[in-house]
């Protein structure tokens, strides 16, 4: 899942930050039946229906990427994560996976910095091509 997120950040190319979230969790979420990464409406009703216990059987792993694939959108659009969230990926990390709750956690806080580096590589480089003067291939005065 790492290597999706952060590919798809970094393959999102010149945009702002919602736009790479949106990039990340699409490409994280390709497959599922979602379409819209940072749909608020969606984001909300995953927190509606969150588990307590996540099951590591519980849903098809699709469904689990998807929902973690817009957690990790609307986080990345605001600039963190929220404990609520941090506790919940943890929670199905560590049930996916087996890892141990203190595992889980550094790995979730390992890819949420993975993919806040690589959103912060992006937008970097979209203000470094903003600043840069057009090609002169591209003018309207070239002619070949």
């Amino acid at each position: 899942m790492l290597a999706g997120v952060t590919s798809s950040i970094v393959a999102a190319g010149f945009g702002s930050a919602a736009t790479i979230a949106s990039g990340a969790a699409q490409g994280a979420a390709q497959g599922s039946s979602q379409s819209g990464a940072l749909d608020p409406v969606a984001y909300f009703s995953d927190m509606l229906f969150r588990a307590a216990r996540p099951d590591a059987a519980a849903g098809p792993p699709q469904d689990v990427k998807a929902e973690t694939a817009r957690i990790l959108a609307v986080s990345l659009k605001n600039g963190e994560v929220s404990p609520a969230d941090r506790a919940y990926l943890a929670q199905v990390v560590g049930a996916r996976t087996g890892l141990s709750q203190a595992d889980a956690e550094k790995r979730v806080d390992d890819v949420v910095t993975q993919a806040k580096a690589a959103a912060a590589k992006v937008a970097d480089a979209a203000d470094q091509a903003r600043r840069q003067p057009p090609d002169s291939r591209f003018s309207p005065s070239f002619r070949s």
